[in-house]
């Protein structure tokens, strides 16, 4: 069996190729038209007017004479594409002819002629640019936490872009939108954000400057409220002695506590305390009544107002002084 392969085997690997060469021989004398897609390939564009490539078709189809042995060899791997110069476009309208003899890359293998191509030529806008100032725009996502609000109007900074695009399409863009800002982010030391265009679809023949922008979001903590009814503590008792000779009206005072809504439960009444200290008036008028400060100790981060913020003192007679220990002996007894 090897014996017969090793001798038999070059002879049977010749006739193969001769049966090869033959058969090219014979299907290369009968040639009929096949179809070959080739790709466009647009160089130089002209910097100063806008091709819009959406224009051109994707692919052109050339038209060979091959026979079936050297179309198939056509098929294989290769990709065939046409080179399209457009460094010599002016503004209006514009024709190119296809050539496929020079501009077909790969060339052809040797012995395929390429008979035309469809289409044989195309026609094209090229279009000068223009500019416009245009506002920019931050379309808003989320909303603030809740222990947020929002003082004034949010701020972009540049307000404004200079928007460069084909004169065509110029008018169809009225403002540059950028990325959404996100107010679930927003912080009370936290509120600027980089923002940068976002312009689907357009920024093939847009052109914006600058590229990036900055915002500012203004928020302030939102404040909360909550009253109470405290008692008004005195003090300095000992400069008039145990059976204290005056009268302090009121003896409760409206406490109107305001805090931070981010505080992490709201006020009690132990977190204020309000005070009158008798000592810091001495020489208390006898004839009519003073008034006098009421002191007030918060808890910090509290704003605290008080009403009245002031009491009344009155110096009791001697009377009425001595009639209100005898009916406190009467009721002692």
């Amino acid at each position: 069996m090897f014996k017969f392969l090793r001798t038999q085997l070059p002879l049977l690997l010749l006739s193969m190729a001769l049966a090869f060469i033959l058969w090219l021989a014979v299907s290369g004398r009968e040639t009929a038209p096949h179809e070959v897609k080739a790709s466009l390939n647009f160089i130089n564009l002209p910097t100063d007017l806008y091709v819009d490539l959406e224009e051109f078709p994707g692919e052109v189809t050339v038209i060979v004479e091959a026979n079936t042995a050297q179309f198939q060899l056509m098929e294989g791997p290769r990709k065939y594409s046409i080179t399209v110069d457009l460094e010599h476009s002016t503004a209006g309208e514009n024709t190119r002819v296809i050539d496929p003899k020079t501009m077909l890359d790969p060339p052809l293998p040797r012995g395929v002629q390429n008979v035309r191509v469809q289409p044989t030529e195309f026609t094209y806008e090229a279009y000068p640019y223009a500019e416009r100032e245009l506002p920019v725009y931050a379309p808003l996502f989320g909303k603030l936490p809740d222990y947020l609000e929002l003082t004034e109007d949010i701020t972009i900074y540049p307000p404004t872009a200079n928007v460069r695009a084909p004169a065509n399409r110029i008018d169809t863009v009225t403002r540059v939108t950028t990325n959404s800002i996100d107010l679930n982010q927003v912080h009370n030391n936290s509120n600027s954000f980089a923002l940068f265009p976002s312009l689907p679809g357009l920024n093939n023949w847009l052109h914006i400057t600058p590229d990036k922008f900055a915002a500012h979001v203004p928020v302030a903590f939102l404040e909360r409220e909550i009253s109470f009814q405290l008692p008004i503590k005195l003090s300095g008792l000992d400069v008039y002695g145990p059976n204290l000779p005056v009268i302090v009206e009121p003896q409760k005072a409206t406490v109107l506590i305001t805090y931070r809504a981010d505080r992490p439960s709201p006020p009690v009444e132990s977190d204020v305390t309000l005070e009158v200290n008798l000592a810091n008036s001495t020489e208390i008028d006898r004839a009519g009544p003073q008034e006098m400060d009421i002191q007030v100790t918060e808890s910090p981060g509290l704003t605290v107002k008080v009403t009245p913020p002031k009491v009344k003192v009155t110096w009791k007679n001697a009377t009425n002084f001595r009639q209100e220990e005898s009916e406190n002996a009467t009721e002692e007894q």
